[in-house]
């Protein structure tokens, strides 16, 4: 199992009910994750996030995502503060 093999390298943590939260949601640009708030994350998963990765140093702002099916679908960090 793949969390078993990344568990002997990194901690891991796993949200719970009734959070949600799909990686296409979340756009990293440095510290700051942009989570949208979509039908596949909600606000309990982007309030878990942001609980397990504050120690970490990094904010969580959660966008709302309307007309696509996650933020990723709309959005992406080309880098050097270039967003498309």
């Amino acid at each position: 199992m793949i969390a078993e093999t990344l568990a002997k390298y990194r901690p891991l943590h796993r949200l719970t009910p009734p959070g949600t939260l799909d990686g296409g949601d979340i756009v990293r640009i440095d510290r700051a994750l942009y989570v949208g708030r979509s039908t596949r994350s909600n606000d309990a998963g982007i309030a878990q996030l942001r609980a397990i990765v504050a120690p970490f140093g990094y904010t969580v702002t959660a966008v709302p995502v309307t007309g696509a099916l996650h933020l990723k679908t709309a959005c992406t960090y080309a880098g050097r503060g270039t967003l498309l």
